[in-house]
């Protein structure tokens, strides 16, 4: 596969202005963000909550629907100018999206000669192939799919170590083993095709699509440093979504079909109130902000099923067989990681009896002044929902400011 953005994709270094879209099972959130001096701005943020059937477990199961809510969001954030070829960042989630993260070494013949564009070219498009080359057959098998089906969606450089020292970039460096780390996520052709759909028929660009657990580590501060390891957590409405970072080198994902929809559900059916009631009854739950007599059942309403993904989580930790030890730190966002009960559950946890934990792990939460490089302008933007938009617009930062490392494929 021959990568052509390497040899000059272009972007506009213009402070233009751009839009975060999460498509969530919950909630569409949308984020106007531009470009400025070293960083993003995060400026303005609206949010739609989705019909119930408009997805599942991220996964757009009403192509209309889903449009409609888009359109409903982009429209509102665009009201104060004129909408045309508005720029898109988006993220993926769900349990059949899938990140890998692999490591391939490159041999070079002159180890005394300085690395230049051309050879970094020469490189990049060496390990690039590598990746695809390796992923796909793994991926064909995991998601029982021919090659073919499954959709490429972004290729970025999470480490690299020149003859074991780590380095920034290629340009300048001299040395014989070249190791990158990558990370590339992947989704069936036929889920990405639908987003497609949508931001042709809605007019919309999309500058980008990613792994969203990819973007919320890759956006946390310090996340890119050599004695930096954590465990992320988003907990959305239909997923959650674990990225793993190592030594700020290596980082890897999972994502899997429990989300904060479920206690929803649970709270609509042992309370008998319609689904839309409890969410505002969950909502204000974790706010603390209901009556006490409304709290205690609702905590009782949810015990069981917290402490199901709670298990579902260890489950999911268990399946990264190839790290030695976890991280001790532990960061979560989404709205359902705003559940008091989920958080005491995983506080009080016996992780060091069951897992690969070399001391109790600790847990907090994340808010978007947690993110590097973004200035936050709209004051409401400080929850731990708000963490994902805000990350794909700092993913956006890291496509423009460093192309060659973060391939991202873009429909024509």
């Amino acid at each position: 596969m021959v990568f052509g953005f390497l040899k000059g994709r272009k972007y506009s270094a213009q402070a233009d202005l751009f839009i975060s879209l999460d498509i969530g099972t919950e909630l569409l959130k949308g984020i106007l963000f531009s470009r400025g001096t070293g960083s993003i701005v995060a400026k303005s943020h609206f949010y739609l909550r989705q019909p119930k059937k408009a997805m599942r477990s991220g996964k757009i199961t009403d192509k209309e629907l889903v449009t409609y809510g888009v359109d409903a969001v982009v429209s509102k954030l665009t009201e104060s100018f004129v909408r045309k070829d508005t720029k898109v960042m988006l993220g993926i989630a769900g349990d059949l999206v899938n990140g890998v993260s692999i490591e391939v070494t490159y041999t070079r013949k002159n180890p005394n000669r300085v690395i230049d564009s051309q050879e970094e070219t020469q490189i990049l498009e060496y390990v690039y192939n590598e990746v695809i080359k390796q992923s796909l057959p793994i991926l064909a098998r995991r998601l029982g799919l021919p090659e073919q089906k499954i959709a490429l969606l972004h290729i970025g450089v999470v480490g690299i170590l020149i003859d074991g020292v780590p380095t920034e970039g290629l340009v300048g460096q001299k040395g014989g083993r070249v190791l990158l780390n990558i990370y590339s996520s992947f989704a069936p052709h036929d889920d990405v095709f639908i987003i497609g759909e949508v931001m042709q028929r809605l007019g919309l660009k999309p500058v980008g699509l990613v792994a969203q657990p990819y973007a919320v580590a890759r956006a946390y501060k310090s996340s890119r440093r050599v004695d930096f390891s954590a465990i992320f957590v988003d907990i959305g409405g239909g997923t959650t979504d674990i990225a793993i970072v190592l030594q700020g080198f290596s980082l890897k994902t999972k994502m899997y079909a429990f989300g904060g929809r479920i206690f929803t559900e649970r709270i609509a059916k042992e309370l008998g109130v319609t689904y839309e009631i409890a969410e505002d009854i969950k909502m204000k739950y974790s706010a603390g902000l209901l009556n006490p007599s409304l709290m205690v059942k609702v905590r009782e309403a949810l015990r069981e099923d917290v402490n199901l993904w709670v298990e579902t989580f260890k489950n999911a930790l268990e399946e990264f067989s190839d790290i030695e030890y976890f991280p001790e730190q532990v960061y979560l966002c989404g709205g359902g990681a705003m559940l008091p009960d989920l958080q005491d559950v995983l506080r009080n946890y016996a992780w060091t009896q069951v897992l690969r934990f070399n001391k109790h792990p600790t847990f907090a939460l994340m808010s978007p002044y947690d993110t590097e490089g973004v200035l936050i302008q709209d004051p409401d933007l400080k929850y731990p929902y708000d963490v994902t938009p805000v990350s794909l617009a700092r993913v956006y930062f890291d496509i423009v400011t460093s192309p060659r490392y973060n391939y991202v494929v873009l429909w024509k």
